[in-house]
């Protein structure tokens, strides 16, 4: 077969893949704020619904219709939940905090590999913040299934630069909704920063406040968000 190439100029779009991790944070945040907020161009893979159905299961109000979902935040939050992640490391790792923020005692489930994943930097410093972490139901060696009991309390977290910025993640979502004020320090250079400033800014889109250092995270406590429309 001969094929015979012609040069020319290409026209047209291309429509970006949305991100699963702009996504997650973005629903979210959303869910934690006061109002109603349209997220639109979600691609709804099984963390996203993973992330979604949990923040239904914390109290939030969530539609989907097509890629777009609408989601009315959280008012009272339930006294108890149960949130399967899936196998989504982001789902937990962000919520975990969320929920103990949010005070609801809370059994996160989990499949696959999910359940060897580490919380370390959780189970070593939540205890210190009023937090319980329940592993009975989990197998030798497993994190998962675990209840947190308790409300989390403000104050300063040390957290390892050098592991998961999935935690951070997690904190920076859960802290400004604390009544005083907290500090993320980070221990050692942090390697995924830029996932860290996806998370920043969507907090700032939806009117939180997160002072930032070199070594370092500020957050005011008795924050609120706002109902923000985003797209991924």
């Amino acid at each position: 077969m001969d094929i015979k190439i012609t040069p020319g100029k290409l026209s047209g779009a291309v429509q970006i893949p949305p991100s699963k991790s702009v996504a997650h944070r973005l629903i979210i945040a959303a869910a934690l704020a006061k109002g109603t907020s349209k997220i639109s161009n979600i691609y709804l893979s099984k963390d996203i619904i993973a992330t979604i159905e949990a923040m239904k299961a914390l109290g939030a109000d969530i539609e989907v219709c097509g890629n777009e979902a609408i989601i009315k935040g959280i008012e009272n939050p339930p006294k108890k939940a149960i949130v399967d992640c899936n196998e989504s490391g982001s789902t937990l790792r962000f919520l975990i905090p969320v929920a103990c923020a949010l005070g609801v005692e809370c059994t996160f489930m989990g499949r696959g590999k999910l359940p060897q994943r580490p919380i370390t930097p959780y189970i070593e410093q939540f205890p210190q913040h009023g937090i319980e972490f329940d592993f009975s139901q989990a197998k030798e060696g497993d994190t998962l299934p675990c209840t947190v009991k308790g409300r989390l309390t403000s104050g300063r977290f040390e957290i390892d630069g050098g592991i998961s910025s999935q935690f951070i993640t997690g904190l920076l979502l859960a802290l400004p909704m604390l009544e005083g004020d907290s500090q993320i320090a980070l221990t050692s250079h942090l390697e995924s920063r830029p996932y860290v400033d996806i998370t920043v800014g969507c907090i700032k889109s939806y009117g939180g406040e997160i002072k930032e250092a070199e070594m370092s995270y500020s957050i005011k406590g008795g924050q609120e968000f706002k109902a923000h429309d985003g797209q991924v």
